[in-house]
């Protein structure tokens, strides 16, 4: 690691006591106030920013060596901490309005104020926030399905899609509940600690000096530096479960798994990422074998780590990592596009039972565009069936929406069947 001695020394102190506390926070759901203090104690929640600003200045190879450390002790602890990362970004961007910076950054990088992040805008598929600008400011409307680290951070970096969806702008919001949001806990099977919740927007203010910025929806783009950060999660637990098996052939592979993270550029990393986070379950396998019989009782280390690493097949996942791990995982056919019976899925949506309901229609057709984007599905089939035809100009007008042409390749009208649309999507 090439940062400085006490800081490494920090680093060493700080994972020894998570480990210590790794089964009690698991077993509790409770993080301890005084990891997160540990972490802004140690300077960490200024990792990567500027020495002249206050920051450790750190390379981001040896921010992912620490993720990596203080994940391999526990995991949620690091899991909320690493979601300041984003606003920390945010707050070193020269173009974030100076008021805001000024204001915010000194703090940001004690860590005394602490932030979590809201990726809705960013993730691929149809938007689930949208924010629209107003005379004062902006409106959130829509959801965050996965927020971590509620009632530990002071603010939540949002993301959210302009009008349009080609635009993603991002603010600032108080972490707490508020007129126009709403939380609802979430029960995890691992890193339950982490106090991870679903937002809810509903009309949302947020003012012009919370704005950060905007800039075009591209979420390969974007994607690179937190992905890999997410893959020192991965290689956290791999890392804890080859220092519990011992000397062995897996402690290459760790290696491995870390220069290919390091060495991957945006369209290498999600091979990249697929390979850390299977790995991860092959080594919590790998120890749980080892450990024997034991690992089957309920809070046992190594019945925890299978749990964590089964989690980070999920966690912060993309389409094509998905697609990635299955075909490391023997599933490949399932990558995306191929059903259960080893066919082409193909969607249906019947519309004779709400043919008369404009409100469920619209409600039906976005719900299977938005099913035919979640599982990569190359094929829907929309039956308005025949009639007069009115219903059939309604889904072709719906599809005709510039938010939703967005989602496909193109529409097909059966030749051989009036009463029958299919939308057909394109993948890489």
């Amino acid at each position: 690691m090439g940062c400085r001695g006490p800081v490494i020394a920090a680093v060493h102190d700080l994972a020894a006591q998570f480990w210590r506390d790794a089964a009690q926070v698991d077993e509790t759901g409770v993080l301890p106030p005084e990891h997160l203090r540990g972490l802004a104690e140690a300077g960490l929640y200024g990792i990567f920013a500027p020495t002249s600003a206050g920051g450790l200045g750190l390379r981001y190879e040896d921010a992912g060596l620490i993720v990596e450390e203080l994940a391999s002790a526990c995991l949620a602890t690091t899991f909320v901490w690493i979601q300041h990362f984003t606003m920390l970004r945010a707050l070193l961007d020269g173009q974030t309005q100076t008021a805001l910076r000024t204001r915010l950054l000194p703090g940001a990088i004690r860590g005394e104020i602490r932030a979590g992040v809201v990726l809705a805008g960013l993730l691929p598929g149809p938007p689930r926030l949208h924010a629209t600008l107003t005379s004062y400011g902006w409106l959130l409307d829509g959801e965050a399905p996965w927020v971590t680290g509620w009632g530990h951070v002071d603010l939540l970096l949002v993301t959210a899609r302009a009008p349009g969806d080609d635009m993603v702008v991002s603010f600032l919001v108080d972490a707490r509940e508020q007129p126009g949001l709403t939380v609802a806990p979430m029960r995890l099977a691992a890193v339950n600690a982490s106090a991870t919740v679903r937002l809810s927007f509903a009309g949302l203010p947020v003012p012009d000096d919370r704005y950060i910025g905007q800039y075009s929806y591209d979420p390969v783009r974007y994607q690179h530096e937190g992905l890999r950060l997410n893959g020192s999660l991965a290689l956290g637990v791999a890392r804890r479960c080859c220092a519990l098996i011992g000397s062995s052939s897996l402690d290459d592979e760790l290696r491995e798994c870390r220069a290919g993270l390091d060495g991957a550029d945006s369209a290498d990393m999600p091979a990249a990422r697929a390979r850390a986070s299977e790995f991860a379950v092959r080594a919590a396998h790998a120890l749980a074998v080892w450990e024997g019989s034991g690992s089957a009782l309920a809070g046992h280390h190594a019945e925890r780590l299978a749990r964590e690493a089964a989690f980070l097949l999920v966690f912060g996942s993309r389409p094509t990592i998905k697609a990635a791990l299955l075909r490391r995982l023997g599933a490949g056919d399932l990558g995306g596009t191929i059903g259960g019976g080893g066919h082409a899925m193909k969607l249906k949506l019947d519309l004779h039972d709400i043919y008369n309901r404009g409100g469920d229609i619209d409600r039906a057709l976005r719900a299977i565009i938005d099913e035919a984007v979640r599982k990569k599905a190359p094929l829907v089939e929309i039956i308005p069936g025949k009639g007069s035809g009115a219903l059939k100009k309604h889904v072709l007008k719906f599809l005709d929406q510039k938010e939703i042409k967005a989602l496909y390749h193109r529409v097909e009208k059966d030749s051989k069947n009036f009463g029958r649309v299919f939308v057909h999507f394109r993948w890489p």
